[in-house]
């Protein structure tokens, strides 16, 4: 399995999606010869799904698809070689997952046909046992569903301590991962 948790798409407004990443990134799709992404761009409430597609392509080097385009979601994540989860509404994007069947989907996906799983922001923390760290605020539902469970402890990956010192730093107590702007891989 292999994952990788950001903490957000952008360092600075002017610069690629994911580009504090794009090292890592264009390494493993190189190395499993990836030609094309599936992006799940629900948790963007205001904004243009197309667009962020097109922008991860560039950033990429690859083709991305949103998931809207397929008549079937649970059909896209099946012949899905990458799957990209778009940062935004962490709430919306839980239950939109649950609604539209795609947390088994993507499951058996990263679990068993080992396809990777780029989550940022509030594709990050859909990727834990739970959504209890979003600081977003429920636009949708109050419900606190079990989100993916792909990685086994819960992240904020808006956490800010104020004692951080301008350098990145990550912690992990009581089972709970905090961290600045990083990249966290799985595999």
């Amino acid at each position: 399995m292999e994952l990788f948790l950001l903490s957000n798409g952008k360092l600075a407004d002017d610069a690629p999606l994911l580009s504090y990443a794009q090292p890592q990134l264009h390494a493993m799709i190189a190395q499993r010869s990836i030609t094309s992404a599936l992006l799940i761009p629900y948790a963007i409430i205001l904004g243009d799904h197309q667009q962020r597609a097109a922008d991860l392509s560039a950033s990429l080097g690859i083709s991305v698809a949103c998931i809207q385009d397929f008549p079937s979601p649970q059909e896209a994540i099946e012949q899905a070689e990458l799957i990209l989860v778009s940062g935004g509404n962490t709430w919306f994007l839980n239950q939109m997952l649950h609604e539209n069947g795609l947390i088994v989907a993507i499951q058996r996906a990263v679990r068993e046909r080992n396809v990777p799983y780029v989550g940022w922001s509030a594709g990050c923390n859909v990727a834990t046992p739970s959504i209890r760290t979003t600081n977003d605020m429920p636009v949708r539902s109050s419900v606190v569903l079990p989100a993916l469970g792909l990685f086994p402890v819960q992240i904020n990956p808006h956490y800010l301590d104020a004692h951080v010192s301008g350098h990145r730093e990550k912690r992990v107590t009581n089972g709970w991962l905090n961290s600045a702007p990083s990249i966290l891989l799985s595999r």
